[in-house]
């Protein structure tokens, strides 16, 4: 079982962005984390999703776009 189930839910809550991989044609690969450990799920999150639906999930969380993150490799 996943403790992370969605993008959305990796930029929500207790839930770090580890790092944000650009892809082609306008993607990117969202890695994120709990802060949290919890016991018997899968604690670690991976997903491909538009870049324009990441800034959003991005601008409401953290002010800024995907791209302007600390964690983000080209």
């Amino acid at each position: 079982m996943k403790a992370i189930k969605n993008i959305k839910e990796a930029f929500e809550g207790n839930n770090i962005i580890t790092k944000v991989m650009t892809g082609l044609n306008g993607k990117v690969r969202i890695d994120a984390k709990t802060r949290f450990h919890q016991a018997d799920m899968d604690n670690f999150f991976s997903e491909w999703c538009t870049e324009k639906y990441a800034d959003k999930l991005s601008k409401d969380r953290n002010g800024c776009k995907v791209r302007q993150l600390n964690c983000t490799q080209h």
